[in-house]
């Protein structure tokens, strides 16, 4: 976080900084338009979000994918519409690429999700990804409905989840 900050501030860009409060004195860089200092983590991601037109991801830690997820998490529910853009440089999100691809194929994970995201080998193809951006409506019934699988997916996690349910005449057992 620190390199593009100073980078964009150098480059004199606008940053709007929102940041946990155990942070400031390592992230208090010159230059910043604004600063939103947050005590917990679920608060500063929702500064992120609400303050954000379009998530750009560059490569990073655990922290990095807590906030891509959630982002991908809410587009999947339809609370919004914003442009996402991972920026692969050296093919660092190959494999998160790879794990999304594997969830569609299992049915856990609508395949037009993983085609509202840019995965782009530049920043500068993010943006440019960013500034065309032209959002499409899901069909938000079958999301709420937990219905965002293919019709014909046909796994062993259905299997499963169809063996687990209670039959119509069982009396569901008491969770322990």
């Amino acid at each position: 976080m620190g390199a593009a900050t100073r980078g964009a501030v150098e480059a004199h860009g606008v940053v709007d900084a929102v940041i946990l409060d155990i942070f400031t004195s390592a992230n208090m860089h010159e230059g910043l338009n604004s600063v939103q200092i947050e005590d917990k983590m679920y608060k500063r991601k929702l500064g992120l979000f609400e303050a954000g037109d379009a998530f750009i991801a560059l490569p990073g830690g655990l922290g990095t994918f807590d906030e891509v997820m959630e982002v991908l998490t809410l587009r999947q529910l339809g609370i919004h519409s914003k442009p996402v853009a991972l920026v692969n440089t050296r093919g660092y999100f190959d494999r998160f690429a790879e794990l999304i691809r594997h969830a569609i194929a299992e049915g856990f994970v609508h395949e037009e999700m993983w085609s509202d995201i840019a995965v782009v080998d530049t920043p500068e193809k993010a943006i440019e990804f960013v500034e065309n951006y032209a959002p499409d409506e899901k069909d938000k019934g079958k999301i709420w409905s937990g219905d965002m699988s293919r019709e014909k997916v046909d796994s062993d996690w259905t299997a499963a989840a169809a063996a687990a349910a209670p039959k119509e005449n069982e009396a569901n057992p008491s969770p322990i």
